[in-house]
């Protein structure tokens, strides 16, 4: 998960990525500061690692809209190679 979150650029220096601790991590992501860009990021990275129990939302279409370039391209890579812990 830490690779991962870590191939996205805006999730640079979040909290909880590493070592990995999901609750910290959503707890980071989810403070009101923060821009769409990582909430997007952290709202995928959370939705690979909780499956369908994800309580934090993510919207693939808001998320393609919002992304910078860098981070469209981290999640196609992942899209490329699906995996899931």
């Amino acid at each position: 998960m830490t690779v991962l979150a870590q191939s996205f650029p805006s999730l640079e220096g979040a909290q909880g990525v590493d070592p990995w601790d999901p609750i910290r991590f959503e707890a980071w992501a989810t403070d009101e500061e923060t821009d769409d860009n990582v909430v997007w990021a952290a709202g995928f990275v959370l939705s690979v690692w909780e499956g369908e129990d994800d309580d934090f939302l993510w919207d693939l279409q808001r998320a393609l809209n919002d992304w910078g370039h860098s981070d469209r391209e981290a999640f196609i890579a992942w899209c490329r190679e699906p995996w899931w812990p």
